[in-house]
């Protein structure tokens, strides 16, 4: 076992090594690539060969104890993503998004607005990823057909699948971290995740109207001139080529929210209701390709969606994991813990909520938000955090302001997006589609810039209406 500092020295090189691979893949050997998938890994392995950890801590990082078990969230996180690409393979998604906004007709505020509520609806239903793979194209297509400006567009959209995705916490990997460190419902975490969300939503349009007050009349007049084919007509048959298959599909995705919805009532975890339908829609693709390619067996549908589901999230997720046990066994995450509860237990609620909302997001940009959150996870479930809150602020205090650092943590994770393409794995997917395939720049200056005010407005919005609910037990 190794001292603290050379120990703690050896968890932050694990940490950059990691982050720096994700954003940055690099080739070593001609089919070996440092990556998200690969650089986690071999950090844990450091961990390993120089004794900070054995191989029962990470046993134990994986599997997990009490109520927060690294597995059951991986195994949500892919059910559902097999789920909502699969969805997305039979054009339903393109269809609705489409045909949404062909009804905005020439009205540039209707598409602003449109995008914005489309960006919302998928995001709460599906996810954020789900809406960069499935808008981004759209966005860009449209604006290059009416000739018009697709920076504000992609912001609208951007923003808002990282700012509504705290609604649901199927809506994002972050949320379900959480909820599953603390054993919540579905219900027990939309009761108090429903008047933030809503209200970060209707700050953000409102300050998107402000950002991009002068773009309107300008994109107007373009849009009277301009023709766009991609909206004037609505081929639904090319579209969605497999009604069948698409109306299976939107079932059972519906059936698999519906259950989760349902989960605690029924007394089945909701990991286990996405493995069973996301397993289930698996056999169906496969049975399909079968059906449609026999004799000669061609998986095509499935080896499409394969291709889109992240499974380098698993390693990375996983590894990040181990990391943070590794604080843990050297203690310093109780160290940490009992340095915030002291300073949030003197200064109550609404500081609480404010000092970590605002803290996750900086962290967010420093290592990505999937990491932050197992970090602020892994400190506040430390046992020294809640004695030490109670210690300070007293038994009833301690719990509001317990609650209110549990979910401004999810704001925070949500949040911290929007601010530098780092922030989240989405970011940095987004601007790789819009460059590679589009040949647009969003530069991070200005992206930085627009997230800063934004999510200022965001942020005094949403955690005002928590802080208010935590201080009053409106829920």
């Amino acid at each position: 076992m190794v001292n603290i500092v050379a120990g703690g020295i050896i968890c932050f090189i694990g940490f950059i090594f990691s982050l720096y691979f994700t954003l940055r893949p690099a080739r070593v050997f001609r089919h070996v690539w440092l990556s998200m998938s690969t650089a986690p890994i071999i950090s844990v392995a450091l961990l390993l060969a120089t004794q900070v950890i054995s191989f029962q801590d990470s046993f134990r990082a994986i599997v997990g104890i009490d109520s927060l078990r690294p597995y059951t969230i991986i195994i949500l996180f892919q059910s559902l993503a097999y789920l909502c690409l699969s969805l997305n393979q039979t054009g339903v998604l393109k269809w609705l998004s489409i045909s949404m906004m062909a009804n905005a007709g020439s009205s540039y505020k209707k598409i602003f607005v449109y995008i914005f509520i489309l960006a919302t609806f998928l995001t709460v239903f599906t996810s954020n990823d789900i809406v960069i793979l499935t808008l981004t194209p759209i966005v860009c297509h449209l604006s290059a057909d009416a000739a018009l400006d697709p920076i504000p567009l992609l912001f609208v959209q951007f923003f808002s699948a990282n700012t509504v995705s705290t609604i649901f916490f199927f809506s994002n990997p972050t949320n379900i971290v959480v909820s599953d460190a603390y054993g919540l419902t579905f219900w027990s975490y939309v009761q108090w995740m429903l008047l933030p969300s809503i209200a970060a939503g209707v700050a953000l349009l409102m300050s998107l109207f402000w950002v991009f007050r002068r773009e309107f009349s300008m994109q107007q007049e373009i849009l009277k001139l301009s023709h766009h084919p991609l909206l004037d007509q609505v081929d639904v048959k090319t579209i969605i080529p497999n009604r069948i298959m698409a109306g299976i599909s939107v079932g059972f995705f519906s059936l698999c929210l519906f259950g989760i919805v349902l989960s605690s009532l029924i007394g089945i975890a909701p990991w286990v209701v996405c493995l069973c339908f996301g397993a289930t829609m698996f056999v169906i693709d496969l049975t399909v390709d079968v059906v449609n390619s026999y004799p000669n067996v061609k998986f095509q549908r499935v080896l499409k969606i394969a291709e889109s589901v992240p499974f380098g999230v698993t390693p990375f997720i996983l590894g990040m994991f181990i990391l943070v046990e590794a604080l843990n066994v050297l203690t310093l995450t109780g160290k940490v813990s009992v340095l915030l509860a002291e300073l949030c237990g003197q200064f109550g609620v609404v500081f609480s909520t404010f000092f970590v909302l605002v803290l996750s997001m900086l962290f967010c940009n420093l290592i990505n938000n999937q990491p932050m959150t197992i970090l602020f996870v892994g400190i506040i479930k430390q046992e020294q955090f809640l004695s030490t809150l109670q210690d300070v602020a007293g038994p009833e205090e301690a719990i509001r302001i317990a609650r209110a650092i549990m979910f401004s943590i999810v704001l925070g994770s949500n949040f911290g997006a929007n601010i530098t393409f780092i922030g989240s794995l989405a970011g940095i997917l987004w601007k790789s589609i819009l460059f590679v395939n589009f040949q647009i720049d969003v530069s991070l200056r200005q992206f930085f810039r627009l997230g800063m005010f934004c999510m200022a407005v965001v942020v005094l919005t949403s955690g005002a209406v928590l802080a208010l609910e935590v201080v009053f037990d409106l829920m």
